[in-house]
């Protein structure tokens, strides 16, 4: 036995809190005192607090967009690969789909490519991932791995010069519908693309970006925030109408907000926000990228997505009311519609959502647990300043990140 106090006890010691340090979110390692009923609280935020988020927000965003340099690499490696294609099938053609298309990429994501114009009797009845597969070892391409399961069989690769990682797969169906589907959703909701970019990293940083491992795809983020979004905007609708009613009561806009969408607490509370932050200065504004307004987006949605039961709940981001409940469903799980398909269940991989309800919960707390001084921001409580990814912007790297979208 090891005497207290000895050396050895506390490099034990010390070797076990460093592995509890690498286990636990960044923003637990100021609180472990607290006690668990904490958390069983629904936090509160000031308006200029729920201000300061969204200018964090929209700072954020236009930071982690790709700079210069780094579209140049992703372009190179686009042509390298078309060029490796249109070698192999002279008839092919290689187009890229996905967050790199989109304007959602993070400097981790990976390059989704799809092939097209290869018919199975000009593939000898396969996907040519075998000939794809020699043909990326013979350039020098890095961990090249053949997904012949997969829902899109696939072959995975890292680019041996930029360091980026790519996704090549045949025939994906809606590949470049789902694109302009995207860029139509932004371009009506312009502050979906700082909400979506910071909720992509925060998934990433905690491992529940990848769909093989139970988390969430960048699509199926995306359709949750324009879900959100229009959700959102229809109560505001609601509450104009209601208010326009003088026989209407608080009570009476309550009841019929939870008919609207079936909120529940969830409606109250970040109504609640709304109300109390536009009652103080710097309150609420018609600009969908007014800070104040991205600030309540985000609180509003890790609300929303963490408290409400998602049992027999469908998200339908394509109908007027794109979030209601089924009794009779079947799987009893959440139901994300793919709007160019709906019956392609965005979720039906994502057997980890309650970890994610779970982070997006904790995350909530962490930002209401935020001490000016003591933590950099306010958004590096959720986010881990010190990524790799984001100090290989500034530092030649010594080994490659992560890839962001693994088996999507």
């Amino acid at each position: 036995s090891v005497a207290c106090g000895s050396a050895e006890s506390l490099t034990s010691m010390d070797a076990h809190r460093h592995s509890q340090i690498h286990r636990t979110p960044l923003w637990l390692h100021f609180r472990k005192s607290a006690p668990i009923q904490e958390y069983c609280k629904v936090p509160t935020f000031s308006s200029k607090f729920i201000r300061s988020v969204g200018e964090e927000v929209i700072a954020f965003a236009g930071w982690i967009k790709p700079t210069n340099e780094e579209s140049v690499a992703r372009q190179e490696l686009v042509k390298r690969v078309e060029t490796l294609v249109t070698n192999l099938w002279p008839k092919a053609t290689v187009k890229v789909f996905g967050s790199s298309e989109t304007g959602l990429t993070l400097p981790t994501s990976d390059v989704d490519f799809m092939v097209e114009g290869l018919t199975p009797e000009t593939a000898g009845g396969t996907f040519h991932l075998e000939e794809l597969y020699n043909a990326l070892r013979e350039v020098g391409m890095e961990n090249v791995r053949v997904l012949p399961h997969a829902k899109v069989p696939l072959v995975k690769f890292m680019d041996n010069q930029t360091k980026l990682f790519a996704d090549v797969s045949f025939g994906v169906p809606n590949a470049s519908e789902s694109v302009q589907l995207t860029r139509s959703f932004l371009k009506k909701y312009p502050h979906a693309l700082p909400l979506i970019v910071v909720l992509k990293t925060l998934l990433r940083q905690n491992h529940l970006n990848i769909v093989h491992r139970g988390g969430l795809s960048s699509y199926a983020v995306t359709l949750l925030v324009v879900s959100y979004l229009k959700m959102r905007e229809n109560e505001v609708l609601q509450r104009r109408k209601i208010a326009s009613d003088r026989s209407s009561t608080p009570a009476a806009f309550l009841h019929k907000s939870k008919d609207l969408a079936l909120h529940g607490e969830a409606v109250a509370i970040v109504e609640q926000v709304e109300d109390n932050g536009s009652a103080e200065e710097g309150g609420r504004t018609c600009d969908p990228l007014d800070p104040y307004n991205v600030g309540c987006c985000l609180i509003g949605f890790l609300q929303y997505f963490s408290m409400t039961n998602l049992q027999n709940i469908v998200i339908a981001p394509a109908r007027d009311c794109p979030i209601f409940r089924i009794h009779s469903m079947a799987r009893g799980a959440a139901v994300l519609q793919d709007p160019l398909d709906i019956k392609n269940d965005i979720l039906r991989g994502s057997f980890s959502l309650h970890r994610v309800q779970q982070l997006w919960w904790l995350s909530l707390h962490a930002l209401s647990s935020y001490v000016p001084g003591l933590i950099p921001s306010i958004l590096s409580t959720i986010i881990n300043p010190r990524d790799f990814s984001f100090l290989s912007r500034f530092t030649e790297p010594s080994s490659p990140p992560e890839p962001e979208n693994q088996g999507d």
